[in-house]
């Protein structure tokens, strides 16, 4: 040291950027050349607090080593001593000797006490021989040593006085104490280095300050001071802000500058290292030391370069944070070791790790808390959880907002400070990647060497399982509720792993919640199956719906019948839906390979539970109609429609005769009503649920047909069949018809006498299978001929031909005959057209099924025979009959009416019945081309007028009797002319031609007449009639005699007596008559050669001039447009003038 000494200096630096490093190297330098000067260190943080100036005194004296009295002056208070023998100001001597004469006197004294004790009492003894031995006795015992030195301290203790002392209290004595301390090492000099005085509060760097002042100014004392210039100067600023004179104006009188100048005469400042050097002085530090250095560098050649270059990121500014980032990595190290880690071959992941717990505090608690955290930033993946979604969101470099906070920030610039801290994690991370260090994985950050946590995609999710054993379920559910599949899966495994080593209770526990786990699958796999197998059991407590319905998905998985049996016996155990939410899950789960298997087994479940869980009913058995030959056995479709079955109330009996007790029995009734109603409305809403799935059941299964005979059994037979007829309904909306018409045949063979509500939805243009066309048609047949409601018969043949006319293949017809022929075969008791009707259907219904015509035939004559004499026994209507025989086939009309007629039931009562249906039997004999036998004249003439029946008579009319016979029927010319066409069809032309002549010598009505010759008649008539028109004596003769003419059909033929007949009218030119010529004319026009007209027209124009008032004008119109006026004739003018009005 050159400086004479009386130095201050001031060392500035930032927090760590070597102050306490430069002053190793000072004392390393002073040591080596300077032997006379000595460095000492004082730790102002250290020594922090009240009495500085002692702590400081204090300290120098230590590092100096000097006498213990200086150190006794800083402390004591209380040291000297005085007492009664010292009373006297006595000298040393005197007081040595007065104490010496003391002890003797009590040596000698208390054996001569005991000697004379002991003669007093009677010892017989000489006083010098007792004496002698009780010296002796007192000399050689403990007890007198003993006694002696508590004599000894009670003289010393009473000879005690308190005197008051002071220990330094002013500067000028704690000054001179610091001289007196330096004085112990006269030819020393000193060096004073006060460190971390910049770590103080700011009332300890003010107490360091002021109180380091009393100490300097010695000529061998250099006193330096290290710290961090922007810290202490803010700190002063504060401090001394309110004592600052404001009455200077110049700047620097108002810096804390000016007050760091009083102290320090040399003001010096560390220069700024660049970022090379920590990594390199990190380098140097190790390079040669053991340990787990040594280790790195014998495990690979560039390892230990690795792990330092780690460890050094590029913002640190301070050797010492190095220091701390090297040994934190030592210490983890050896920490992993010990917990069974191969530490050397993941260095570089606890080197990675070690930063970010010391440098990013903050970043390293949120990757205990979610340990997946570093994988997400090192690379571009997205979490699947929003919560650690949101966390890789806030350490990402395009974050926004407020900087994320990654270590407490001291000061009023904690923004500055934390953007400072996001941008060198930043840098680190991106300087990670670059060089390809490994992430640091979750198993290292959790601490846990089994290789459990590994298994997890999302470690976040074995930190949640580790407290599973402690927490509720529903927290650990929800903390997995964004876990992935892989790490549900995972769970199980390691709950199930853990579930051996924990206690009955907490095993209990957990088993539960591997099912609710499980349950999260949307797929349990075989392996995982296994490990699930056994884990289910009655005595397991606390189970849960959800658990079940994981371990059962398990069982379904790697199916086991008897693990089933014991999930669902656990279930049944249960309280509320248990059953029904597990066996959902299992149909749900099951695989094909095993459904055939476990179906049988949860049949009876499901069927048992249908009522409380219709959706898991109604899902069972859309898996369940798989298999189309999968039914429902009948004793349990029974019960389940018994279980739909609302119960109805009986009435309640009125507990007295009077008025109020039955008013109470009705409202009683009342309430029950209303109370039955409303369970038939639940259990219609449990039925339609049970058939939710109807659209996803198998088409042609069994499943289906049987919950609609379920359906149909309901309330005893009253069914749900708006329900089942919806049902079916839907499956005719979608088009399935076949499917419809194979469960309507089911519902008609299970319930026949509901087929009218069904009979009309059949198609009966599809095929349907013949066995099941054979059990409707004899289920509809045996309900036809056991009933005697004629109701029911009715609605059952119609239903049976509706069925018969369904395409199928042949089946045997045996049972189906022999139920229509015993019912023909019942005797009538009485006529009715129900039965004649129903009866008809079903040999209709023989027909259809294709029987043998022939014998079909002939039930049918027999039908109509036997009903005909029972009807005309009764007189009963035969409408029926007569339009049935009408309808049928011609050649059994013909063989009805022909048995009929022979009968002559004319000669019994009500013939006219009977005569009808033969008419009817005839008329359709006819109209198929075939002969018949009309019946004679008699029957119709024999009945009396009252009796007449047109009718009757117009039937049998139609039948063309002989014109003999028709003549002797009374009034047969008023028979409607509709008979009298049907006459004229059915008559040859020469009886048309005479039964003409009748009708018009009786001046019969003209469409009677007409009808009669629209089938066409002989030219001979033409004739006749022509020349009756032109013999005609008077005009109404006349006119009578053209219109019967006309009543002719137009002959082109008979145009000539046409033509002879306007002739001889034109030319007797009776203006009257002019109309029924032109009637002649406007018939015949078309027919009527041009000759014809050329001769008669200068006839018929002289003929009009002289009627023309006699016609209409539109006639004479006509006659002038088909050329019946001559050229200069009047006529033109009357039709000018016609037109000309128009």
């Amino acid at each position: 040291m050159s400086s004479s000494g009386n130095v201050n200096v001031a060392l500035f630096g930032p927090w760590g950027s070597g102050k306490s490093s430069f002053n190793a190297l000072l004392r390393e330098e002073l040591s080596s050349h300077a032997s006379k000067t000595q460095h000492i260190t004082f730790d102002a943080w250290k020594n922090a607090g009240t009495g500085f100036r002692t702590n400081f005194l204090s300290e120098v004296a230590e590092q100096m080593h000097a006498d213990v009295k200086i150190s006794d002056k800083l402390f004591q208070s209380t040291s000297s001593v005085r007492g009664p023998l010292t009373d006297l100001q006595w000298s040393k001597r005197r007081r040595i000797a007065t104490l010496v004469s003391f002890l003797v006197g009590i040596f000698l004294g208390l054996p001569a006490i005991w000697t004379v004790l002991h003669l007093i009492l009677g010892m017989d003894r000489e006083f010098p021989s007792l004496y002698s031995e009780n010296i002796g006795g007192f000399a050689s015992m403990a007890a007198s040593g003993t006694l002696v030195v508590v004599v000894v301290l009670a003289v010393i203790e009473l000879s005690k006085v308190t005197v008051s002392k002071s220990t330094p209290s002013h500067v000028a004595q704690f000054g001179k104490l610091f001289h007196e301390i330096l004085n112990t090492k006269k030819n020393h000099r000193f060096v004073i280095f006060i460190d971390e005085l910049d770590r103080c509060s700011p009332d300890d760097v003010m107490a360091t300050l002021e109180g380091l002042r009393t100490f300097l100014g010695h000529p061998r004392c250099v006193f330096v001071v290290a710290f961090d210039r922007e810290a202490i100067a803010g700190v002063i600023a504060t401090k001394l802000g309110a004592m600052t004179s404001r009455e200077n104006a110049a700047p620097y009188y108002r810096t804390s500058g000016e007050y760091l100048d009083k102290i320090f005469q040399f003001q010096l400042a560390l220069p700024p290292q660049p970022v090379h050097t920590f990594r390199r002085f990190a380098t140097s530090l190790v390079r040669e030391r053991g340990g787990v250095w040594a280790q790195l560098r014998a495990d690979q050649p560039d390892l230990l370069d690795r792990v330092v270059n780690i460890l050094s990121p590029m913002h640190l500014a301070s050797p010492r944070r190095t220091k701390v980032l090297l040994n934190d990595f030592a210490v983890n190290a050896r920490v992993y070791e010990g917990m069974g880690f191969d530490w050397l071959d993941r260095a570089e992941e606890i080197a990675v790790l070690t930063v970010l717990q010391t440098e990013f505090p903050r970043l390293a608690a949120d990757l205990e808390r979610e340990p997946a955290l570093m994988r997400f930033l090192y690379g571009d993946e997205v979490p699947n959880r929003e919560s650690l979604h949101a966390l890789v969101k806030q350490y990402s470099e395009d974050a926004a907002g407020e900087p994320t906070p990654l270590d407490e920030v001291v000061g009023n610039d904690k923004r500055e400070v934390a953007g400072r801290l996001e941008e060198n994690l930043q840098r680190y991370l991106r300087l990670l990647k670059e060089r390809h260090v490994p992430e640091p994985r979750a198993d290292l950050i959790m601490m846990h060497s089994d290789g459990s946590l590994l298994a997890f995609n999302d470690p976040g999710v074995y930190h949640e399982l580790l407290s599973a054993a402690d927490m509720p379920r529903k927290d650990v559910l929800g903390a997995l509720s964004e876990a992935s599949e892989h790490d549900l899966a995972e769970a199980v495994r390691y709950l199930l792993d853990q579930t051996e080593k924990e206690a009955r209770e907490v095993s209990d526990r957990l088993v539960v919640l591997v099912g609710e786990i499980t349950a999260k699958l949307s797929a349990v796999e075989p392996e995982l199956a296994r490990l699930l197998r056994g884990r289910v059991s009655s005595s397991v407590g606390g189970m849960t719906i959800r658990s079940l319905q994981g371990f059962g998905a398990a069982a379904a998985a790697a199916y086991d019948q008897s693990e089933m049996q014991t999930i669902l016996r656990v279930a049944s155990a249960q309280r509320g839906a248990s059953v029904a939410e597990v066996v959902r899950t299992l149909v749900i789960s099951i695989g094909e390979d095993d459904w055939e298997t476990a179906r049988s087994d949860l049949l009876p479940i499901v069927l048992e539970h249908a009522v409380a869980a219709p959706d898991v009913a109604s899902a069972f058995f859309v898996r369940y109609s798989r298999d189309i030959e999968a039914d429902i056995p009948w004793d349990d479709i029974d019960a389940l429609a018994a279980s739909l079955t609302a119960i109805a109330p009986k009435p309640v009996e009125p507990a007295s005769a009077t008025a109020a007790a039955k008013a109470a029995a009705e409202e009683q009734d009342a309430e029950n009503d209303e109370a039955y109603e409303a369970q038939r409305r639940a259990n219609r809403e449990v039925a339609a649920s049970l058939a939710s799935g109807w659209a996803d059941m198998t088409l042609n299964s069994e499943v289906r047909r049987d919950l609609l005979r379920v359906f149909r059994r309901v309330e005893k037979g009253r069914g749900f069949y708006e329900l089942h007829d919806s049902l079916i309904d839907r499956d005719i909306e979608r088009g399935q018809v076949d499917e419809a018409n194979t469960l309507l045949l089911s519902a008609i063979d299970d319930r026949p006498g509901r087929v009218a509500r069904w009979r009309d939805k059949l198609d009966t243009s599809r095929s349907v299978s013949a066995s099941r066309k054979d059990n409707a048609l004899r289920a509809i047949l045996k309900l036809v001929t056991e009933s005697s409601n004629e109701a029911t018969r009715e609605a059952g043949s119609i239903a049976a031909q509706t069925v018969a006319e369904l395409r199928s293949d042949e089946f045997d017809l045996t049972e189906v005959v022999e139920l229509v022929r015993s019912d023909l075969a019942t005797d009538w008791d009485e006529y009715s057209d129900s039965r004649f009707e129903t009866q008809l259907r079903l040999l209709k219904v023989l027909d259809i099924l294709d029987d043998d015509p022939q014998t079909t035939g002939h039930k049918r004559a027999t039908l109509y025979l036997t009903a005909v004499v029972a009807a005309q026994a009764e007189g009963a209507a035969v409408d029926i009959l007569a339009s049935s025989l009408g309808a049928e086939d011609p050649s059994l009309a013909a063989f009805v009416a022909t048995e009929l007629s022979a009968r002559a039931p004319w000669e019994q009562d009500n013939p006219e019945l009977v005569i009808r249906v033969i008419l009817a039997a005839q008329i359709c004999a006819l109209s198929g081309g075939l002969d018949v036998e009309t019946l004679p004249p008699q029957p119709v003439a024999a009945l009396s007028e009252a009796k007449f029946n047109r009718p009757l008579a117009a039937a049998w009319l139609s039948t063309a009797p002989p014109v003999a016979d028709v003549e002797r029927v009374p009034n047969v010319v008023t028979i409607p002319a509709g008979a009298w066409g049907r006459f004229g069809a059915s008559a040859t032309e020469e009886q048309r031609g005479e039964a003409w002549q009748f009708m018009v010598k009786k001046q019969a009505p003209f469409d009677r007449i007409g009808a009669l010759g629209k089938a066409g008649l002989n030219l001979a008539i033409y004739e006749q009639m022509g020349q009756a028109v032109r013999e005609a004596g008077t005009v109404s003769v006349r006119e009578r005699a053209v219109k019967t003419f006309l009543q002719l059909p137009v002959r082109s033929d008979a145009a000539d007596e046409v033509r002879a007949m306007v002739k001889v009218m034109a030319q007797d030119k009776k203006r009257t008559e002019l109309a029924s010529g032109v009637l002649l004319l406007r018939a015949y026009a078309r027919v009527l050669p041009s000759a014809a007209t050329k001769s008669l027209k200068p006839l018929v124009s002289r003929w009009a001039e002289e009627g023309e008032g006699n016609v209409a004008k539109q006639d004479i119109a006509w006659l002038v447009d088909h050329g019946f006026a001559t050229k200069n004739s009047p006529l033109w003018g009357v039709v000018k003038r016609i037109r000309g009005r128009r």
